[in-house]
């Protein structure tokens, strides 16, 4: 938890009226300021949670947000980012001590959240690299500084900061690396039909040699290290089996082991005892020659 603290000077009567969220919900501020004379306010700030940001729903209506700690916040639709946070309020007493108007204190306070980020394109066609919204902050309660991504336009990657001001002094912060989702990889129905542009550099570049260059490594490699972690277990035989057909026993083996029917394990284990591999031969009682 970051803790911080700010002197605010308080007058009476000078806040009052509505203000709105980001999502454009009004609330009231009329009680912000009830003390009558001149007041020292030191409000110290502790962020709770912080983090990639699900709301938490009753019904339609939005009743809080859940936060998960991450290394980046990725850039989703109905999710998004932020921090919960308390205030604690501390009055200093100006004057007389004996007026009980004096030690009233404060049950919140109008703010301002102000997020900048990348530059993000406007309806008007404009980009703006910063939006704000007021807000209100609660004493002695949860509250909620969050951006949700609610449009395309929103989806930006980089660097975003979460500050939270009250008469232009800062007192919360949080920052956050944005990043777009990796692409969904589909899985594969035929050999040589992976989009290379989804994988590493060095993935791509083993597809690239397995097709082009009838390298039966490179053909093994991406079916390893490429085609297997994503669980796509009939675009890895499609790999291993194209690894085997350029004479690699171990591709005929891993593809046999690898598949499901009966028939496609023989086929493949009896590619793999042509090539002389004990293993596959084992697999369909025969001997490596």
């Amino acid at each position: 938890m970051k803790s911080i603290k700010v002197l605010l000077l308080m007058m009476a009567g000078i806040v009052s009226g509505c203000v709105s969220n980001q999502n454009g919900t009004t609330v009231n501020t009329n009680q912000a300021s009830q003390a009558q004379i001149p007041t020292n306010v030191s409000v110290d700030v502790d962020i709770l949670e912080s983090g990639i940001t699900t709301p938490k729903y009753n019904g339609n209506m939005v009743i809080g947000y859940e936060y998960k700690r991450s290394f980046a916040i990725p850039a989703q639709l109905k999710s998004g980012l932020g921090f919960s946070y308390k205030a604690i309020q501390k009055v200093n007493i100006i004057g007389d001590e004996s007026n009980s108007a004096t030690s009233e204190m404060l049950s919140q306070l109008p703010i301002k959240i102000t997020v900048t980020h990348p530059p993000m394109n406007q309806a008007n066609g404009s980009e703006t690299t910063s939006t704000s919204w007021n807000d209100t902050l609660y004493f002695n309660r949860t509250n909620y500084a969050t951006w949700l991504f609610e449009n395309s336009s929103e989806l930006v990657a980089g660097n975003w900061v979460m500050t939270i001001y009250y008469n232009n002094e800062k007192i919360a912060q949080r920052a956050y690396l944005v990043m777009l989702p990796k692409p969904k990889i589909e899985k594969l129905t035929t050999v040589c039909s992976a989009d290379e542009s989804l994988y590493p550099p060095r993935l791509a570049q083993d597809h690239k040699a397995c097709c082009e260059e009838a390298n039966a490594d490179a053909c093994y490699n991406f079916a390893w290290r490429g085609v297997e972690i994503q669980k796509d277990i009939t675009g890895a035989i499609l790999y291993y089996g194209r690894s085997c057909d350029l004479s690699s026993a171990s591709g005929c083996r891993t593809a046999g082991n690898l598949a499901e029917s009966k028939e496609e394990k023989e086929k493949w284990f009896n590619k793999g005892c042509d090539l002389k591999d004990l293993d596959s031969c084992l697999e369909v009682d025969r001997l490596p020659y």
